[in-house]
């Protein structure tokens, strides 16, 4: 007869051999690789990949989405620094240019010249003029030349690099000189490549003049304005001119003008040179020559940190797993082999053999209290079985009685939450539930550009009906108002008490002449109901008075402005409709 002693574990596992303890039954490679320590370290790989990819992910984004934040920042930023320091250094020159225009030297000389002494003595000023003009030149190596044209735009003497000008240039500079009026002073591009600094020299009298003192801009000056640490090797910043051309800076690769459109006036741009180069880029227009200031640098170095992020991450990511998955493997290994033992008894009991039984393991790991368990559960599962159908009927029984209080529950916090926002006296919606609508009617207005209006309500004299005829006919006449106002307002509109005799109605979708009308209705309707009350007087005539206003994007000043025409509502003599006016007339009465 077969042998049916029972055995442990250990020694079904001894029997079997490391291989059969270390796979499932069947053996060979398919059963290897599906057994629980190959896909144990499968999954430990996939898992630590996943969640390092995913992380480094996350982080990569967040340092991406960080980078073009701080570049939509920097690149405006400056822009915006750079127009003022070319704007600043212009004032400069300017400035200058008026004291030169104011020297002595020049004033005299010209004056003299002005009248045409000839000779030797018009030499002798001549190289003087000249003289002055090279000294400003040495003093200020902003200037690459210096000229003095007389009124009539003749020159009288020049210093520095005047060959830079063309004979064409000369000339424009000539014609500006005869156009120059008297305390005039001014800076003009002649083309892309010579900028012009002009100052009347003043005659005898305010209105005359006896001359012009000119300066050509050096380029390497204002280049200099344009410096900027905050930009990495391949970024630069530049000028252009209406026509696209370049005339201050030097950008990578050129500039092409259709580039412009691609830009936001201060927004950042991302665009491709005509080598394919990739670029990030912001435009800010220069006001005084109509020029466009610009600032670009590649994509590469602008996110460098983004890829270099990346890589580190993938290879980390990599070498986290490799590390890992040969100790994920080691370690199932170390558990499955006392767990198949375990099966195998298991299986045995499943066949349904009633006499197996399994021994304490000394292991005080999950794989010795797993056996203890297996034991517990084999001499206990006849015995659970009566428990678990009692427990059954027990549960069904709970269950049906918490479905009820479920219900009753869900009843009683209905009723909670419509008793949280209703006034208890008028039964409309109270000032809690109209300050939440307002900020989210507001923020759909906002949204969807839809018109939106607000009439705040007032009884008339409600005081004086109150202290006369106490404080249950005030209540009555609170809930007849309601009730009067409830049948006028539309599905559409909320109505509110907003406090003590105060009312709202807030309108989307309305205008202001919309709102007005409803106001003007619902006023004609109070004046009309009777209100019967108990005392000396059987019935009464009840007023309100109503400012309206209309949404145009600020909360606070739309109930202000209501707030404001309900006041001036009651300082007409109640009785009447008084509408906010429109933003700048409420300016102008403030």
């Amino acid at each position: 007869m077969p042998d049916q002693s029972v055995r442990t574990p250990e020694e079904q596992v001894e029997r079997a051999g490391p291989a059969a303890a270390a796979t499932p039954s069947g053996g060979g490679v398919r059963a290897w690789l599906t057994g629980v320590p190959a896909r144990f370290s499968l999954f430990v790989f996939v898992a630590t990949l996943v969640t390092s990819l995913g992380v480094g992910l996350v982080s990569v984004v967040s340092m991406d989405g960080f980078l073009r934040a701080r570049i939509d920042r920097k690149f405006p930023a400056m822009l915006t620094a750079t127009s003022q320091k070319l704007e600043s250094w212009y004032k400069q020159r300017e400035l200058e240019m008026r004291v030169f225009s104011r020297s002595a030297i020049l004033r005299g000389n010209t004056r003299i010249l002005d009248r045409g002494i000839g000779g030797q003595a018009e030499e002798r000023t001549r190289a003087e003029v000249a003289q002055y003009l090279d000294d400003v030149l040495r003093a200020f190596p902003q200037y690459a030349a210096a000229f003095v044209l007389d009124a009539r735009g003749r020159a009288v003497a020049s210093a520095g690099q005047g060959h830079m000008l063309s004979p064409s240039q000369r000339a424009a500079m000539q014609q500006r000189a005869r156009d120059v009026r008297p305390d005039a002073t001014s800076i003009y591009a002649l083309g892309p490549d010579a900028q012009i600094a002009s100052a009347r020299i003043g005659g005898d009298s305010p209105d005359t003049t006896t001359g012009s003192i000119h300066a050509l801009l050096r380029r390497d000056a204002l280049e200099a304005q344009l410096a900027s640490d905050d930009l990495g090797t391949t970024g630069s910043i530049f000028v252009i001119d209406r026509l696209g051309r370049v005339v201050i800076g030097h950008p990578r690769g050129g500039f092409a003008n259709d580039v412009l459109a691609t830009l936001d006036s201060g927004g950042v741009g991302e665009y491709a040179k005509e080598n394919d180069e990739r670029m990030v880029g912001s435009a800010r227009a220069f006001g005084r020559f109509g020029w466009t200031v610009v600032v670009e640098e590649t994509y590469d170095e602008a996110f460098a940190p983004t890829a270099a992020a990346l890589q580190r991450v993938i290879g980390l990511d990599l070498l986290i797993a490799l590390v890992l998955c040969p100790a994920a493997f080691l370690v199932a290994l170390g558990i499955a082999r006392p767990i198949h033992a375990l099966a195998d008894a298991a299986a045995a009991i499943e066949r349904g053999e009633s006499d197996i039984s399994i021994p304490a393991m000394n292991n005080r790991d999950e794989v010795g209290l797993l056996a203890r368990t297996l034991s517990s559960m084999i001499s206990r599962l006849a015995a659970n079985r009566q428990e678990i159908e009692r427990s059954h009927q027990e549960v069904e029984a709970s269950n049906r009685e918490l479905e009820l209080e479920k219900r009753e529950l869900q009843r009683a916090n209905e009723v909670l939450e419509q008793l949280s926002i209703t006034d208890g006296l008028t039964k409309l919606h109270n000032h809690r539930f109209f300050q939440d609508q307002l900020v989210r009617e507001a923020r759909r207005a906002d949204r969807t550009g839809d018109p939106l209006s607000l009439v705040l309500i007032d009884i008339d004299e409600f005081k004086g009906w109150n202290d006369r005829l106490g404080h249950a006919t005030g209540d009555e006449i609170l809930r007849k108002l309601a009730s009067t106002l409830n049948d006028t307002v539309r599905e559409t509109d909320l109505l509110a008490r907003y406090g003590g005799e105060e009312f709202a109605i807030l309108l989307s979708k309305t205008t202001l002449e919309g709102a007005v009308a409803l106001a003007e209705k619902a006023r004609e309707r109070v004046a009309e109901a009777e209100f019967g009350f108990a005392g000396p007087q059987e019935s009464a005539r009840v007023t309100i008075s109503a400012g309206v206003s209309h949404y145009r994007g600020d909360r606070i000043r739309f109930f202000a402005e209501a707030d404001e025409a309900l006041y001036r509502a009651k300082d007409a003599g109640r009785d009447c409709v008084v509408a906010a006016p429109p933003s700048d007339e409420a300016q102008e009465e403030a």
